[in-house]
């Protein structure tokens, strides 16, 4: 069957209508589509031999079962709209004409709208998905596999705020420039939708599954796993700047392997990082084997449960981070506080319930390096957290404001404290070895603010642990005397 396709192309300034004659079972096209067009399986393959152009108000429908492919560093580029709607059993292919010369990329512009759907996209050089900013753009049940670009993105590459769900993304690359990132998925502004995919295999040299950069960005539902951060940091994911919701994915295996933050990296912005399963991920250098946190950064960390065997779970180096009600498996720390800012670490499973292991083992902050900010840890969960916040009644117990200065100390140390109720108390003094030094007070004490100083004098210098009990509450810190 021979079919004619009408394409418009331009010499010397004058608008021409190309007609372009099928062979057996090849489609070849080129030029501008400037009339509504389908693309139907009887014409297998459509070769693009030069890159097409989907005009303005114009709609190209490619019908499942479509084949796709496309000359070297070709693209299809999209003003209009483009609607390539596959199923299950009958999907739609875009690939390269020759798989080891890389097509360039389906190129949505400003203001142009299209649907992805059950489309296998793959052998792209200059990220598969670009999208510049549509108006309206739907990517779903896609495998988007084996891309490449030189620059951001390997799979998707979007300023936009497209929804993408139920993709499988893998295998794509964005190494080629020193700051490329965004292996699977580069976003750049926008409130993108990004759920329910799985992301797994991509590398680049930030961000190897996903990186955002500012915006409010949702990422939710997705598995991320044993993608990497070639040269820096991110493995799962980059959130740089905005203000994006990280929530409910489960996030595995992924590697820094030339920075920090083997799961998610944030650099500035204020991300909530929820309910997400962050387990064995890992990184080279600075720390946040789950979670690294950088100059900037104000995250809120809750709800998640993290699984690390790296040397910190969760590393702070930004300006404030509030972490609570995560479940804690570690085997170094749990939370490694490198800022000078004070960390709310309070209402945490940290995997013991025993509080001088977590001072000691869990928690890395000003007492073991005093240019750094303290972790406040208590009161913190004795079981694995459920679904809601703190009851008020769990938080009456923080109004003991429970607080030691100076610490460390050349001279006497003030424990300062609050009473939401008479209680009896009890305040003890240990060294390292454990061996109780003094009991400092026992007994009851009224409703209200209370201090008691401890005299440097009677101490030599040294570390030592304050025990304080008050009824069923019970907090252990470190004291250092100078």
């Amino acid at each position: 069957m021979r079919r004619m396709f009408g394409f418009i192309g331009i010499i010397a300034g004058t608008q021409f209508i190309v007609s372009l004659p099928a062979i057996a079972d090849t489609t070849w096209v080129n030029g501008i589509i400037s009339a509504d067009t389908t693309w139907i399986p009887a014409g297998n393959p459509y070769i693009v031999t030069d890159s097409v152009i989907v005009d303005s108000a114009i709609t190209l429908d490619i019908e499942p079962g479509v084949e796709v492919k496309i000359d070297s560093a070709k693209y299809i580029m999209i003003k209009g709209t483009m609607n390539a709607i596959g199923t299950v059993t009958d999907s739609i292919i875009i690939s390269a004409r020759d798989t080891t010369k890389r097509w360039s990329r389906l190129w949505f512009k400003d203001a142009s709208a299209g649907s992805l759907c059950y489309c296998r996209i793959e052998y792209a050089g200059n990220s598969a998905i670009y999208d510049s900013s549509a108006s309206s753009l739907v990517i779903e049940y896609n495998t988007i596999t084996g891309n490449s670009t030189d620059y951001d993105g390997g799979g998707i590459h979007s300023y936009g705020s497209p929804t993408i769900t139920g993709n499988t993304i893998t295998g794509n690359l964005a190494e080629s420039q020193a700051e490329s990132q965004g292996g699977g998925i580069y976003s750049e502004g926008g409130s993108p939708t990004i759920s329910a995919n799985t992301i797994t295999n991509n590398s680049a040299n930030g961000g190897g599954g996903i990186y955002s950069k500012g915006g409010s960005p949702t990422i939710s539902g997705n598995t991320i796993t044993d993608n990497s951060a070639k040269n820096y940091d991110g493995g799962g994911i980059y959130s740089k700047g905005g203000s994006p919701t990280i929530s409910g994915n489960t996030i595995t295996g992924n590697s820094a392997r030339g920075g920090g933050g083997g799961g998610i990296c944030n650099y500035s912005g204020s991300p909530t990082i929820s309910g997400n399963t962050i387990t064995n991920n890992s990184f080279k250098y600075y720390g946040g084997g789950g979670i690294y946190s950088m100059m900037g950064a104000s995250p809120t960390i809750k709800h998640n449960t993290i699984t690390d065997t790296t040397a910190s779970a969760i590393y702070i180096h930004s300006d404030s981070a509030k972490i609570n009600s995560n479940n804690l498996y570690v085997t170094g720390y749990a939370v490694w506080n490198n800022s000078t800012s004070n960390i709310d670490a309070r209402y945490n499973y940290w995997g013991t319930v025993s509080s001088d292991t977590i001072e000691l083992f869990r928690i890395r902050d000003f007492y073991d390096d005093s240019t750094t900010g303290v972790v406040y840890y208590e009161p913190f969960l004795t079981d694995t957290f459920g679904i809601e916040e703190p009851s008020n009644s769990q938080l009456s117990i923080s109004n003991s404001q429970l607080s030691i200065y100076p610490n460390p100390s050349f001279s006497n140390t003030t424990i300062k404290y609050e009473m939401p109720k008479a209680t009896n108390i009890s305040l003890r003094l240990y060294d390292i070895s454990g061996r109780l030094v003094k009991t400092i007070y026992s007994g009851t004490q009224e409703k209200g603010y209370h201090k008691i100083e401890i005299p440097r004098r009677e101490f030599r210098r040294g570390i030592y642990f304050i025990r304080f009990k008050a009824g069923e509450f019970e907090s252990t810190r470190k004291l250092i005397l100078m």
